[in-house]
């Protein structure tokens, strides 16, 4: 089990640990309150559907794995949802790459994908995903890991196009 406290004067202090199965719930609320459907704002909302405790403990099942930020009293800020993917040749075969360097990464063993990151809703913009990635930094040394960004909402119903791009980052 990994741990690491952040103290910032601008929080309080926050430890990142893995989760565990008592986190659950709080992994779903923190979630589906980002959820689109629970959003009536084109502004919030970034991910795309909500999930469920069993959609959670079947990732878990499947190799993800789930981290969490929370305040010394347990009360968890934010979660991070990372994995090992297994990209098929035939998907790998379709990808322009810029770089075949690129390709051996995102095929090598160090290789994490980043699956979603978010913080409760009122502690956004204070520095807690900031510090979840600082610690997925420092948690896997010497990797190559992958991730997309949603840089604008997207809302196909009302017909504005999103932007996404993808993000790498070595550590």
């Amino acid at each position: 089990m990994y741990d690491s406290v952040l103290t910032n004067y601008a929080m309080e202090y926050l430890t990142f640990r893995e989760a565990d199965r008592d986190d659950i719930q709080a992994i779903v609320n923190i979630h589906n309150s980002h959820a689109r459907g629970q959003n009536t704002s084109i502004e919030r909302g970034f991910l795309l559907t909500q999930i469920t405790e069993d959609e959670i403990v079947q990732s878990l099942n499947n190799s993800c794995k789930y981290f969490v930020s929370a305040k010394a009293d347990g009360e968890i800020m934010g979660f991070v949802a990372i994995s090992q993917p297994k990209i098929s040749d035939e998907i790998l075969d379709k990808i322009i790459w810029k770089d075949e360097v690129f390709k051996k990464r995102v095929t090598s063993d160090r290789h994490f994908y980043l699956e979603r990151v978010a913080t409760k809703l009122d502690w956004m913009g204070r520095g807690v995903a900031q510090f979840m990635y600082k610690e997925i930094s420092q948690l896997f040394p010497n990797s190559f890991i992958s991730l997309f960004i949603v840089t604008q909402p997207i809302a196909i119903r009302n017909k504005l196009e999103g932007s996404i791009f993808c993000q790498y980052l070595f550590v």
